[in-house]
């Protein structure tokens, strides 16, 4: 049963492109649907979403998809954040985790359900060949819908 499920931001639940302005402003791309599936397994399961990012633009979309999530900005070593912030409340086989880079490698390896965008660095890619699961979709284009679908698939569930 999975009751935690976390989520990487660029190149995961977004397809990692910044739009820049003139002017410094800055834009990121998110797929509606990610967001819905996000939406369909809350609240019987608890989101929590982690960037290195310091940007606002998350909170944002997730305000404007009623997403409630934890979210963790400017996080630089992702295992140690969800160690320190969900242990003891959750156990790693219960958690769920979809991340894209080699930051994520630590996190991947150690969830009870892991998952990575089609379009991960290579070593993530290889890394879930020996213990995780490859969405069909890349980043920021379906991979966290497929993420939350396979969390309602283990949890027996759907709304």
């Amino acid at each position: 049963m999975i009751n935690l499920a976390l989520i990487d931001v660029d190149g995961t639940l977004t397809d990692g492109v910044y739009t820049m302005g003139e002017n410094g402003s800055f834009s990121k791309n998110f797929y509606t649907r990610d967001f819905h599936g996000l939406w369909l397994i809350q609240p019987s399961v608890k989101i929590g979403i982690m960037t290195f990012a310091k940007d606002s633009v998350i909170t944002l979309q997730c305000n404007r998809a009623k997403v409630n999530a934890d979210l963790h900005l400017g996080v630089q070593d992702k295992y140690m954040k969800v160690a320190d912030m969900y242990l003891g409340e959750h156990d790693w086989e219960n958690m769920a985790y979809i991340g894209d880079d080699v930051i994520d490698i630590g996190l991947l390896k150690k969830v009870g359900f892991a998952m990575c965008p089609a379009d991960a660095h290579p070593l993530v890619l290889k890394t879930m060949d020996e213990c995780g699961n490859v969405s069909e979709f890349n980043g920021g284009r379906g991979c966290v819908r497929e993420f939350a679908d396979c969390i309602q698939q283990i949890n027996g569930a759907s709304k």
